[in-house]
């Protein structure tokens, strides 16, 4: 391998600075253009549940305790009964029994006699799925006994909880969370959703955070104020729905773009309501640029094939 010299390198990096400038400048305009499609995306994410005070107090006692048995943070619970049945307004128009294919229906029948309820008039998901947290039959009975209390009802908001905790845990939740909802609902929409409701509700639940947390930040700080130009290398960008732990205070676009545009303290600096719409449009932005370093890194690998 040739050597390069530090001014050449320099130079290289100068360049991918300005790629990336130039990226994400187009990326915020494109925002600015779209910014009153993403603030109706981002009401219709966070309207408020048409639901009491004490009830939304109640359910959120139910999330924490059934993420904390299941070792699962409770705001994808909350994100999914959300998406699901809008904690419990919507559990489906349609007639399950005209819905589930036959060799589903034995499982739907066991749920309705264990419960006491006519099957006839028993109304759910156009594919069937039942219940405040919308499960399909079969699936119910694999995660009904999560919480421990018998008889176990999908439509009891106890059971639907803790059934849909044991659900994420089962699926590789304690590692990996945006799996876990993938095994919920293998959709890519609907796991983008939920990760992004799931951020949100962490955001509006966030305190101030620890003194430890305050000193490893400031920790940080310092060590890399000491890393000289040669000494530092940009880390990798990943997806932000790859990390389970993500804290809105922890949001990076890119290194450079977040210290040169101080990102960062505009976020900690902005009202609460502008915190969460930074906080949306971060995570589309991050979607965006991940998208596109994906697509380009694919295409200048079909180059290189070609030209071997």
């Amino acid at each position: 391998m040739i050597p390069i010299s530090f001014p050449t390198r320099m130079k290289i990096r100068e360049i991918k600075k300005l790629l990336l400038l130039s990226l994400l400048t187009l990326v915020l305009v494109l925002a600015i253009i779209n910014l009153p499609t993403m603030k109706k995306e981002y009401n219709r994410l966070t309207q408020t549940p048409k639901i009491s005070a004490e009830k939304e107090a109640h359910l959120d006692t139910l999330y924490k305790t059934a993420g904390q048995k299941y070792d699962i943070p409770w705001e994808y619970l909350k994100a999914i009964n959300k998406v699901e049945t809008n904690f419990g307004l919507n559990t489906g128009k349609y007639k399950v029994l005209d819905v589930l294919e036959e060799n589903q229906r034995d499982d739907f029948y066991q749920i309705c006699s264990e419960n006491g309820i006519d099957p006839y008039a028993v109304k759910g998901s156009k594919a069937g799925a039942i219940g405040f947290m919308q499960f399909m039959p079969e699936t119910w009975h694999k995660y009904k006994d999560a919480s421990g209390n018998p008889p176990f009802n999908p439509w009891d908001e106890e059971d639907a909880v803790f059934a849909a905790a044991k659900l994420l845990a089962e699926n590789g939740g304690k590692e990996e969370i945006y799996r876990a909802i993938w095994h919920y609902n293998p959709d890519p929409d609907y796991v983008d959703e939920v990760t992004t409701l799931a951020a949100l509700y962490s955001h509006n639940s966030k305190k101030m955070p620890a003194q430890e947390d305050r000193e490893d930040e400031a920790m940080f700080a310092a060590e890399t104020s000491m890393l000289s130009e040669n000494d530092y290398e940009e880390p990798e960008i990943t997806d932000l729905k790859d990390t389970p732990d993500l804290k809105p205070s922890d949001i990076q676009i890119n290194w450079w773009f977040d210290n040169s545009f101080n990102l960062g303290q505009a976020y900690k600096s902005a009202d609460p309501s502008t915190q969460e719409l930074l906080l949306f449009s971060v995570l589309a932005i991050d979607k965006f640029q991940n998208d596109t370093r994906r697509t380009v890194g694919k295409g200048l690998d079909e180059i290189e094939h070609k030209l071997r």
